[in-house]
């Protein structure tokens, strides 16, 4: 499968949109959090945030694997859809969709960007 050549960052790889599934409440506490961190696992559907740290000292094994997987610091992140039961979630960053367990976006602290229309 050939792809044009791009140059930007854009964290478009969350080409459906999906209805969102999240419950009011979820809704509710991310609108309420706009501008402040939450963790990655608080966002409701097809909300867009940036990385701000993950948890973890330098020996954490969970941590250094989300660091290899390209969740560092500064990066953008969309939340693209969730399993039917609600866990693991898909995630759309750097040109790359990823499904993540809720106990690793829990150490993930984010801050929301935009939320869905």
């Amino acid at each position: 499968m050939n792809r044009p050549a791009s140059n930007s960052k854009s964290i478009e790889p969350c080409s459906e949109k999906e209805p969102s599934v999240d419950s009011s409440e979820e809704q509710t506490r991310a609108s309420d959090a706009t501008g402040r961190y939450m963790t990655l696992a608080e966002l409701p559907i097809l909300a867009k945030a940036r990385i701000v740290s993950l948890e973890g000292g330098s020996d954490d094994p969970s941590r250094r694997r989300l660091l290899e997987l390209g969740l560092h610091p500064g990066t953008e992140i969309a939340v693209c859809h969730r399993a039917p039961l609600g866990d693991p979630r898909c995630y759309g960053f750097r040109s790359t969709q990823m499904c993540l367990r809720r106990s690793e976006t829990s150490r993930i602290q984010v801050e929301l960007l935009s939320l869905p229309a």
